[in-house]
């Protein structure tokens, strides 16, 4: 009985080679006609971001699909043309809608449908201005057309969008997430990125210069329904920068340098009542507040050789700083250079820079829980990495990587690390 059930298990197995192979040959036997989903798509030399450049195409030109080898699809194009696209940026045309598979009486193969990717938005900068796309890479569409249009930040709710155009002498503008309502903020003034929004979206704060005088950099808040703009830090010494909102709009937490070096400072959010949290010789640099406004998390090298003026780049640290009591925490605690800390939105999880890998000039991105317990590396990609932003649900990372001057957009976390387009400085949108 035994070596019957064998035997008959060999049967089928044969007879579902022979159906696939019939099957394989009646679509192999065809040429598989897609189209770029998507605008300013590299084509390249060979299977890889780090092969040549031969081109750039364009959203909708037609290509003849000839090798597939992992995440690269090997076509014809524009005629006589060949080259490698990345998979993300094709799809499969109508016109192949007519290659069919012919289904066999005898065997249906399992097929396991890997879950959906949550679809959620995040903006992005191009060559040619901000885009809009889905997190699962659906949806791609043009929000400006502008060159130097970059540092897009959501509003709270999701409905628009401040950013800065570096060709108009780093001016703030906002925009409706539709693409609709472009309007101009600032005049005079050289804002720095990034702005910030308050949490009830009434008012966007910014680090600007004044253009008569470049050496004075200031904390300004505007309103973007009225356009009017208010200094609040009043320094005239020194440069304050990056400030960010605390969740409950009250206070200001930015990085000043008027104490001669790095220092982390608080404020309402009328400008007064400033005052140093820090306090230390050391480069303290502030990164983001806790989602319940409690504490900070902040960069520092306080704890390397930062005096040893033969040390360049002193190793720096993440840090918690805890208002109610003023307690500092060193959360990474090792040896390399780790930075750049940014906290998910349900507050369980931080996100930074390291290069405690090996060491390299190309710090990869880890994750570790609140208290600093369980780090565990996300990325293992050569290149430049910045621009971290959370998904909504705390699930997942996007951030641009720079290779050798080209740049793409990934996403991280709980799925495994994909490309999603090309482009730099992605934003995920706060509303799911």
């Amino acid at each position: 009985m035994k070596r019957n059930n064998i035997l008959l298990s060999f049967l089928l197995i044969a007879l579902f080679l022979y159906f696939f192979s019939m099957s394989y040959n009646n679509v192999m036997g065809k040429a598989v006609e897609i189209y770029v989903n998507a605008s300013d798509v590299n084509i390249r030399e060979g299977p890889g971001l780090d092969k040549n450049i031969l081109e750039q195409l364009q959203k909708g030109e037609p290509l003849i699909l000839i090798d597939i080898q992992g995440d690269w699809c090997y076509v014809e194009y524009k005629g006589d043309k060949k080259g490698w696209i990345n998979k993300e940026f094709v799809t499969i045309s109508s016109s192949s809608s007519e290659i069919k598979i012919t289904p066999t009486p005898v065997l249906t193969p399992l097929i396991i449908t890997p879950k959906a990717i949550p679809k959620s938005r995040i903006i992005f900068t191009t060559s040619s201005g901000l885009k809009i796309i889905n997190s699962d890479g659906t949806g791609l569409k043009d929000l400006t057309s502008t060159e130097g249009d970059n540092f897009p930040i959501w509003s709270p709710d999701g409905n628009k969008i401040a950013f800065i155009n570096y060709r108009t002498g780093r001016t703030l503008y906002i925009i409706n997430s539709d693409g609709t309502g472009r309007k101009k903020l600032t005049e005079n003034l050289s804002v720095i990125p990034l702005p910030d929004w308050s949490k009830n979206g009434k008012s966007i704060i910014f680090s600007a210069e004044f253009l008569e005088n470049l050496y004075y950099t200031d904390v300004f808040h505007v309103n973007p329904e009225t356009g009017n703009i208010k200094s609040i830090s009043q320094n005239k010494n020194a440069p304050d920068l990056g400030p960010v909102y605390s969740p409950d709009n009250n206070l200001i937490a930015f990085t000043s340098r008027r104490d001669k070096n790095a220092e982390i400072y608080i404020m309402k959010s009328d400008g007064t009542n400033q005052l140093n949290l820090t306090n230390h010789p050391a480069e303290d640099i502030f990164s983001c507040w806790s989602p319940g406004g409690k504490s900070l998390l902040f960069t520092s090298n306080r704890d390397s050789d930062y005096k040893d003026l033969k040390v360049k780049y002193p190793p720096r640290e993440v840090y918690l700083l805890k208002l109610e009591s003023f307690k500092v925490l060193n959360l990474t605690n090792h040896p390399s250079d780790d930075y750049n800390p940014v906290i998910s939105p349900d507050g369980s999880k931080i996100a930074f820079l390291s290069d405690r890998k090996d060491g390299t000039s190309c710090p990869d991105i880890f994750i570790m829980k609140a208290g600093g317990k369980d780090v565990l590396q996300l990325t293992d990609i050569k290149g430049d990495k910045n621009d971290i932003s959370w998904s909504p649900d705390s699930s997942d990372i996007v951030f641009h990587l720079n290779q050798q001057g080209n740049n793409y957009i990934y996403i991280t976390g709980k799925q495994k690390t994909r490309l999603l387009t090309e482009g730099f400085s992605p934003q995920w949108c706060p509303k799911k």
